[in-house]
Parts: structure tokens; C-alpha cells; sequence
């Protein structure tokens, strides 16, 4: 289970691949080794296991994934929560494209209708609750 880590980490954005990796580890409730990585990936992804193994070892580097050694086998899982990490992204977003105007945002959702109509009523309770 990921736990909370350093807020410098949160400044750093993850490249699309290594993003990719972090879905996995994510996704799952335990530790998983290199070839379960790559298997998971390996129907969108046309990665080698060292590419896989490359991915890793740069977000264990960068403290975004724990490793853990059990004999000669290596185990993985995310440090970073899934949740801080989408949370410290939609604020770079919506600082560096929008300029912080949520308003803009949203405007931009509903004129793209890239929101449904069951997702608009949603927010607009969340709103009312607040």
C-alpha cells in the first residue's frame, strides 16, 4: 500500500512511460516483481523486460517506488499515492494552462462535451454540499 512520502517529490512530473509503470503498481494491493510489471503492460506496450527494469530503476531513484529484496527476486510497489499524485498534477495543470481559473476549466469541459450531463449534475451537488 503506498504510503505518504516527502513533498519534494510531488513537485516532479512523471514522463508518460514511467506514469505507465506507476498505473500498474497502483493498481495493485502488493508488491509485484519486474516480469509481473511487464506482463501487465505488454498488450499496449511493445517494452522490453530491461526497458521495464530501466522504468524502475529510475522511479526508485527518484523515490516514487520501493524496492524490496526477497532472495535473488526484486518486488516493487508505489511510495507516491495514486490520489496526491493526481491532486499535485490537476494544480500544475490548472496553474500552467488556465491560470489557475477553475472557471475556464470547466468551461472548457462543457464546450468540448467532454463532461456528461450525469457528471455536470454530480459536481454541481458537490458544490451545494460545500
Amino acid at each position: 500500500m503506498p504510503r505518504e512520502t516527502k513533498q519534494e517529490l510531488y513537485e516532479e512530473h512523471l514522463p508518460d512511460a514511467e506514469l505507465d509503470v506507476m498505473g500498474v503498481l497502483w493498481r495493485s494491493d502488493e508488491p509485484l516483481k519486474t516480469a509481473d510489471i511487464h506482463k501487465a503492460l505488454e498488450k499496449e506496450k511493445n517494452w522490453s523486460i530491461s526497458t521495464v527494469h530501466a522504468l524502475l530503476a529510475r522511479l526508485t531513484e527518484r523515490g516514487f517506488v520501493e524496492l524490496q529484496k526477497k532472495g535473488r527476486l526484486k518486488y516493487y510497489s508505489a511510495l507516491v499515492k495514486k490520489e496526491n499524485y493526481q491532486k499535485k498534477e490537476t494544480k500544475n495543470f490548472l496553474q500552467k494552462i488556465y491560470a489557475n481559473s477553475a472557471k475556464s476549466l470547466v468551461a472548457t469541459l462543457v464546450e468540448e462535451q467532454a463532461i456528461t450531463s450525469e457528471e455536470w449534475l454530480e459536481l454541481c451537488a458537490m458544490f451545494e454540499e460545500e
